[in-house]
């Protein structure tokens, strides 16, 4: 009798990704646009289109099929699978995708934060496999967290936990998209990189990122981090700095839940040693050596496929599989 498939769904405000697995073995996978412009509706109705795509190539059947497991930035209520207005999400107020994915298809369905299932994939997958105590970081666009406590993830109170982006580091610093100050999002995320580098352009034109406003472009962490490789003494500081806050940040992390792993992926982890070993120094220097000495801080493994198999974890776990 052939193992029951499990369908893992990763839903972002740029990109759907999803893929079809018997047991942990990928049978099929795709990806679509998600197009958030046409509201929930619209981007649910590409969902169905993608998951039913990957159904008819794999020949899997509503019989075949043991549950649906799905990612999706934040906030929402992991146990109601209810989305509360994400911001990479416009419009998604109270929307159910966890009804509305058990309607189409007649499958159980389980929700997650999209930073929590990539910590189970992590975990389950990944650089996290045989570690029970993780913090796992998505530095990219935003900042953001899944924790792993004794093997199990935590969500907190009201399913909320791991809003690493947003604890705060600098009293009067700069205004984050939360509408705080000096959140960590706001000084050392992708977007912090390159707002501030748009902002010190117009007074060091002597930087090479100058060339890029000249030509009419806009600056990215990536470029910055490209300049800063190459000498560039703006962009230096600019990395520099994010790198730093963001193992001052670390630091507190390791102070209040002494893990024995702390993961970083997103697109600030593909800058390898210039992002890791900024942090790795901050921690050494600031952090108690006890805690210090038995916390790694490594990259992630999973890449690109941390979301599908993040959701395929969340579905594993939800199951009781995830042994």
């Amino acid at each position: 009798m052939k193992e029951k498939r499990i369908v893992a769904l990763d839903v972002g405000g740029t990109k759907l990704a999803a893929a079809v697995f018997e047991g942990r073995q990928m049978l099929a996978s795709g990806r679509r646009p998600t197009l958030v412009e046409g509201g929930p509706d619209e981007v649910f109705g590409r969902i169905a289109m993608l998951l039913y795509s990957l159904l008819d190539k794999t020949g899997t059947r509503a019989g075949d099929l043991l549950c649906i497991g799905a990612g999706c930035g934040g906030p929402l209520d992991s146990e109601t699978g209810v989305i509360y207005s994400p911001p990479n999400l416009p419009a998604w107020d109270e929307y159910p995708l966890k009804q509305k994915l058990e309607a189409q298809f007649l499958a159980p369905a389980f929700v997650e934060n999209d930073a929590n299932a990539a910590a189970l994939g992590e975990h389950y997958f990944g650089a996290g496999k045989g570690y029970r105590n993780i913090f796992y970081i998505t530095a990219s666009t935003g900042i953001g967290s899944g924790i792993i406590l004794d093997g199990k993830l935590y969500r907190g109170t009201n399913y909320s936990a791991g809003e690493f982006g947003h604890i705060v580091l600098a009293r009067n610093g700069p205004r984050c998209n939360c509408g705080g100050r000096g959140c960590l999002e706001a000084l050392a995320s992708g977007t912090a990189i390159a707002r501030r580098a748009q902002r010190e352009i117009r007074r060091n034109s002597e930087s090479t990122l100058a060339e890029i406003i000249e030509r009419g472009g806009r600056i990215t962490a990536r470029e910055v981090a490209a300049a800063a490789r190459k000498g560039d003494r703006l962009a230096s500081e600019i990395f520099s700095d994010a790198a730093e806050y963001l193992g001052l940040g670390i630091t507190t992390v390791i102070h209040l839940l002494n893990p024995e792993l702390v993961i970083i992926g997103g697109g600030l982890a593909q800058t390898g040693s210039q992002l890791f070993e900024p942090v790795r120094r901050v921690v050494s220097q600031r952090a108690q050596r006890r805690l210090a000495d038995c916390a790694q801080i490594v990259p992630a493994q999973m890449g690109v496929n941390v979301g599908v198999y993040g959701a395929l974890a969340v579905a594993l776990e939800r199951t009781g599989q995830a042994g």
